[in-house]
């Protein structure tokens, strides 16, 4: 499978000029942990990403005026992405031996197509181990018909 077909589609995007208190207030209203730092408003291809961490660790510990500050200041700028046809089981492992949690999807020119998760990753293997638990049930079933049968 790839990446492409697992990712998230809506991605919340801010720009680099942006503050971190309106980047902060776009978490809020969209009810995400992070947000995908483009160069401008309009622009499809992601050069940062920011997330709820960043913004506590840069701005609200050491008490900064998150107005005055730009996301540009704060957003990680060692962006990683993984293009839409990665195999899942790639973009796996490269989120775990570099310790990243979320990891924006591109399309061949670059441009922004969806977003994956940690959390997307365990809700695909969820789904899958729980498909793998239902099959020694149906396996037993399908042993009592078949040695019903004449």
């Amino acid at each position: 499978m790839s990446i492409g077909q697992l990712c998230k589609r809506r991605v919340v995007c801010t720009h680099r000029n942006a503050s971190v208190k309106e980047a902060a207030q776009l978490m809020c209203e969209f009810h995400v942990g992070s947000l995908v730092v483009v160069e401008e408003p309009g622009s499809a291809v992601p050069i940062g990403l920011l997330t709820d961490r960043d913004i506590v660790r840069e701005i609200v510990a050491p008490e900064l005026d998150a107005s005055s500050i730009s996301v540009g200041d704060i957003m990680n700028r060692e962006l990683i992405t993984a293009e839409a046809d990665d195999d899942v089981h790639d973009i796996v492992e490269m989120m775990s031996e570099r310790g990243i949690r979320r990891v924006p999807v591109v399309d061949n020119e670059g441009e922004l197509v969806g977003i994956v998760s940690q959390d997307d990753l365990y809700q695909r293997l969820s789904e899958e181990m729980s498909a793998l638990a239902a099959l020694s049930p149906r396996q037993q079933v399908n042993e009592l018909v078949g040695d019903a049968r004449p």
